[in-house]
């Protein structure tokens, strides 16, 4: 390992170059802008053992580790300029979360992620992943659902992207055939991929592998899927015309999915899906059970990132038709890929721009009431701190493979064997949709600053309404939760959303108050902000949970209005001893001043007054009946401004 001092580090001191040097760096950059990232190593590394050090070698370098896989390289690289904003671009702070995930370094992780979404503007993943904070605890609810097991036809280069096929597994593989003039990928220096079929056994054995007959050309073919009956096929295909690479007008090679028939003499009748273009690439095709829709991958444009999952349904002539991004609550910024649909409809997809564990994680979208309802992250083992990807399951036997570069396999990536003990752990979900308005209910309020707080009180997240005052957000529905809404000029306003396990939307409108000006000594605090009764259990003074979420309104304003001095008087009925019921009325009214410190109001700006039963807002005193309604109006508390500092 190079060690480099930290002021070489932050200072990054200009060296001589020779021109020799400057060629190799050329060459160097030149296969990295080819996607060479292998080649492109060896003469960076080169160079610096030459003493040629810039911060665009060490990004290109971290950069190029990170493309082939080696997680530690790139961290060590990345490490060294992640201080220097000027050369992190805004792709470097998501590879680099990316890298640290698979380190394990969590923390460190999520800040450059949040700084990857903030550099690309994009509001909406930042405030996702403030909210999905505690993503660790809930990938832990889902691990240990399955066993996982290595199979011994692994190579010790690239095996993935297996698929079902009659009784037998179709998967990619870059091993070595034996062939003299195999050729070699220059991204990776490893042969190109083919597709092999293998059958297996319930306990893992495997019958000898064979080439998949009419599919294999001299380049990379992976990612299959069969129809029902197993006669067609649909797979991934670098682009290629007659022999030779074809490359975009930015100098990419893009994938295409082909699609071919069965026949005595193999597979035949290779051509390409409608979908595919030379601008962009399509890849990884998979469909529905009843083979009615077409899931795939692509770059094309309308998309949210680097690669997202598209949708084609078949219409009444019997054609696929335009194709239908799956929307942001699937794909993300990074990258989603390589969909599987199970028997069940659940929607299977690896993604590292969902909150994982590392690199690619395999995470699901239940099937549920014709829409894919929530994404969960399918935990450990299946998933680990590498790249796992290409999961597929059969919900008969819950017996299915993933594919991982984790450690302790025998190549690159390697195929394992899964088997599912227990079903997915679902957890409820609501989406609460607002609209912010003005008190006259005609203007939408912008950037109203919208606070989610859990049953405890602690906050969950804080967001901001868009230019319309609207704002939505998808809650735990077995919880109950308050949202509370501030803006300038504005009096706090809060919303109680209570448990709701039907899991059915909350849509509403909140309207705010504007601030009154004039806050006199003599009024009611209460009063102003619409404060909702303060209740207490049965002779008890401790303040209760629904209590708390009013009495924080009070600290809100004490706290905008830090002249004002308050006396906070608690009162009761008539009903008990008058002594008794005075003693109890000052506890209250202790506890109320002892909360309303604890959220940071002065001690020395409040007073407690306990009157027991001695102040009645109506007849309902000693002896003068009344109704239980008309008795429950004299238990109160009150917050009368009594002066200004």
């Amino acid at each position: 390992m190079r060690l480099f001092s930290i002021w070489f580090i932050c200072t990054f001191s200009i060296s001589t170059v020779s021109f020799a040097q400057s060629g190799n760096i050329n060459a160097a950059n030149k296969k990295y802008d080819r996607f060479a990232y292998a080649n492109a190593i060896k003469i960076y590394e080169k160079l610096l053992d030459k003493g040629y050090q810039t911060p665009d070698l060490y990004q290109k370098l971290a950069s190029s580790y990170y493309f082939t896989n080696n997680m530690d390289a790139s961290v060590r690289w990345y490490d060294s300029i992640a201080k220097q904003e000027e050369t992190m671009q805004a792709d470097d702070y998501f590879r680099y979360s990316q890298a640290l995930r698979s380190k394990e370094r969590y923390q460190e992780a999520d800040s450059a992620l949040v700084t990857y979404y903030a550099k690309k503007g994009d509001d909406y993943r930042v405030q996702l992943l403030q909210r999905n904070s505690n993503y660790l605890a809930k990938i832990k609810e889902q691990s240990g659902r399955y066993t996982i097991q290595s199979l011994d036809f692994n190579s010790g280069n690239s095996d993935f992207a297996p698929s079902f096929y009659k009784d037998r597994l179709v998967f990619a593989s870059a091993r070595d055939s034996g062939v003299f003039t195999r050729i070699v990928d220059k991204r990776t220096n490893k042969p190109f991929l083919e597709l092999y079929e293998v059958k297996l056994t319930k306990s893992g054995k495997h019958s000898r592998l064979k080439k998949l007959k009419g599919i294999n050309s001299r380049f990379h073919e992976s990612s299959s899927v069969f129809n029902k009956k197993g006669n067609r096929i649909w797979f991934t295909r670098n682009n290629f015309y007659e022999g030779e690479y074809k490359r975009d007008k930015k100098g990419i090679n893009r994938l295409k999915i082909f699609t071919a028939v069965d026949s005595e003499f193999g597979w035949e009748q290779v051509s390409e899906i409608q979908y595919n273009s030379n601008q962009y690439s399509v890849a990884h095709p998979a469909f529905s059970p009843d083979g009615k829709t077409m899931f795939f991958v692509s770059d094309r444009p309308g998309g949210h990132g680097k690669s997202d999952l598209w949708m084609a349904k078949k219409g009444r002539s019997g054609l696929f038709g335009k194709p239908i991004n799956l929307g942001k609550d699937i794909n993300t910024s990074g990258r989603e890929t390589f969909p599987f649909v199970s028997d069940n409809g659940d929607l299977f997809f690896a993604s590292d721009g969902h909150a994982g564990l590392g690199g690619l994680d395999v995470f699901v979208a239940p099937y549920e009431n014709e829409t894919y309802s929530a994404v969960y992250n399918v935990g450990e083992p299946v998933n680990s701190v590498n790249d796992d990807f290409s999961f597929i399951i059969n919900d008969e036997t819950n017996i299915g493979y993933v594919a991982s570069n984790r450690e302790g396999g025998k190549g690159d990536d390697d195929i394992y064997r899964v088997n599912r003990l227990k079903p997915l752990v679902k957890t409820c979900t609501q989406q609460l949709i607002a609209t912010v308005q003005d008190s006259n209910g005609k203007t939408g309020l912008n950037n109203v600053q919208v606070e989610v707080l859990n049953e405890k009180g602690e906050s969950i997240g804080t967001f901001n309404t868009d230019a319309n005052g609207s704002w939505k957000y998808s809650r735990n529905c077995k919880e109950n939760t308050l949202v509370r809404f501030t803006k300038e000029g504005y009096q706090l306003s809060e919303r109680y959303i209570p448990i709701n396990t039907l899991g059915s939307d909350e849509v509403f409108v909140q309207q705010l108050e504007p601030v009154q000006q004039l806050v006199d000594v003599g009024q009611d605090l209460g009063k102003l902000i619409k404060l909702n009764p303060i209740y207490f259990d049965n002779n008890k003074s401790n303040v209760r949970k629904d209590a708390a979420f009013e009495l924080v309104k009070i600290a809100e304003a004490l706290l905008a209005y830090p002249d004002l001095q308050v006396e906070v008087g608690a009162h009761t009925d008539s009903r008990g001893k008058d002594k008794y019921n005075l003693k109890l009325s000052q506890k209250r009214a202790e506890s109320i001043v002892k909360f309303l410190v604890k959220n940071g109001v002065e001690k020395s700006r409040l007073t407690a007054k306990g009157y027991g039963e001695t102040k009645p807002i109506n007849e309902c005193v000693n002896d003068v009946p009344c109704s239980e309604a008309k008795i429950a109006l004299n238990r109160r508390s009150e917050f009368i401004i009594v002066g200004r500092k």
